[in-house]
């Protein structure tokens, strides 16, 4: 796309309307290849295949704007979103395999339908080669998927019946995890043969001399801020993916200096990893970082970010603690230590378990980092010593809660716990406010016996409440 520069002294003009993203060229691809693969579709895939089998003296290119196999994660079927989110590109569609790797792995072994290939090659030879890529498949995983046949079959016999010719057709149906798990064990078998670049939309193919110029899509830093000139008139404008520009470490704080970097996509690396500004999960699991403010600088480069996995990076509960503090808006899972216990923070379920210790001298001190554990759903701390729930106040996911036997008397912490179904306060005989617990729709069964009842109101507001046990 291009853009004439603005002259400042003249009136602006209307606004460009330009709801898609902008992308540009960088330099051609430099090293010289024998062969460039366009595309890691099935053919592709099939052409690697072929060259590395046959031991092809050759300097070999796959080049696909999708990604690797392995990340080929739709935001959908991971359960993250219920709607289509627009990756770009679509891990669906796009990718190593092609737009066939997620679907659920029908391989069709016919010319009666599906293509054309025979018009060119003869039958023959068309279905000789379908019956060889039958085999390769088998090889390579598919073996135990069954193939079903139209041949010699009863449904055959009864449509001829009624003049009707059912098409020639064997199908081997080996299902989405089979058909991943097979295209797995091709690129392990083709990757030490065949150089792959994912993530590299091909923007132009050029005869030059006696071969080829490939370009693909990208730029300089220098590209970058000829677009973001123009970025003031194009209100319309989603983004401009920059993911293939070649930034340095001046340039990214250089760009985020820059009030309009959160309107541009781009790419950088995080302790060895390609990460861009879309990406919502970050995964430093078992990576040593030495001090917060690292993670705060990543944080700073990537707007998008709902979770940071950093099991095992080394750094104290205080400092992971201040980072949850810091973002609210972002999960934190860590390992945290409290008492005798470690707990990942993004467990769903605790206990205690203390009768198996016959141990209660765990008091409200030494469950606090529990307030770091906000996917909890289930949380047994019952027969302890705890005098205040303060930290369980934005545990906003919790359906089951044990706290009996202790010595609390405020529970207005539970107030904004809307989720709760099952709640034992029993044996808290300091506890005479019931009225955080109205209004809560979802709960079924409380027992609160033992406790300092002064006004059982509050509790008819719970609408679905069946098992109430109160009394001395």
């Amino acid at each position: 796309m291009q853009r004439t520069p603005h002259n400042q002294n003249e009136e602006k003009k209307a606004p460009d309307l330009c709801p898609e993203p902008i992308y540009w060229r960088k330099s051609r691809i430099m090293k010289d290849y024998d062969i460039i693969v366009i595309g890691a579709g099935a053919s592709g895939v099939f052409m690697a295949y072929e060259l590395t089998k046959r031991n092809v003296d050759a300097r070999v290119l796959m080049i696909d704007k999708g990604m690797p196999l392995e990340e080929r994660n739709c935001p959908i079927s991971m359960g993250k979103t219920k709607t289509c989110v627009k990756c770009s590109p679509c891990h669906i569609m796009n990718g190593y395999g092609g737009a066939g790797t997620l679907s659920d792995g029908k391989y069709n072994i016919t010319t009666e339908f599906g293509g054309d290939l025979h018009q060119y090659i003869g039958r023959e030879r068309a279905m000789a080669l379908m019956e060889y890529v039958d085999q390769v498949l088998c090889e390579n995983g598919g073996a135990e998927a069954k193939l079903y046949s139209t041949a010699s079959s009863d449904l055959k016999t009864t449509a001829l019946r009624h003049d009707l010719h059912l098409l020639q057709a064997k199908v081997r149906h080996l299902g989405t995890d089979r058909n991943k798990g097979i295209l797995a064990r091709i690129y392990r078998y083709t990757k030490d043969k065949i150089e792959h670049i994912f993530g590299e939309p091909v923007t132009e193919v050029e005869r030059v001399d006696d071969g080829f110029a490939v370009t693909l899509a990208g730029g300089t830093y220098a590209d970058l801020q000829r677009y973001m000139a123009f970025m003031d008139y194009m209100p319309n404008l989603q983004y401009i993916d920059a993911r293939a520009v070649q930034l340095t470490a001046e340039d990214l704080q250089a760009l985020q200096a820059d009030a309009r970097c959160r309107r541009i996509v781009y790419g950088f690396t995080v302790y060895g990893k390609n990460v861009t500004t879309l990406d919502t999960e970050l995964n430093l699991d078992n990576i040593p970082v030495s001090d917060p403010a690292q993670i705060e600088a990543v944080i700073r480069l990537m707007p998008n970010l709902k979770r940071i996995s950093m099991v095992g990076c080394g750094l104290s509960d205080e400092a992971m603690g201040a980072l949850f503090d810091a973002h609210p808006e972002i999960k934190f899972v860590w390992v945290v230590s409290f008492g005798k216990y470690k707990l990942r923070t993004d467990a769903t379920a605790f206990t205690t378990n203390l009768y198996a210790v016959n141990d209660y001298h765990y008091t409200s001190a030494t469950f606090a980092p529990l307030r770091y554990c906000t996917d909890l759903m289930m949380l047994d701390l019952g027969h302890c010593d705890i005098t205040s729930i303060e930290g369980l106040a934005g545990l906003k996911k919790l359906r089951v809660l044990i706290l009996a036997d202790n010595n609390i008397s405020d529970i207005s912490p539970l107030e904004g716990l809307e989720d709760l179904e099952y709640v034992e306060l029993f044996l808290n005989r300091k506890i005479h406010d019931f009225s955080p617990l109205a209004n809560k729709t979802k709960l079924v069964d409380l027992n609160i016996y033992y406790c300092q009842i002064q006004d059982v109101t509050p509790l008819t507001t719970c609408t679905s409440l069946k098992r109430l046990w109160l009394g001395e």
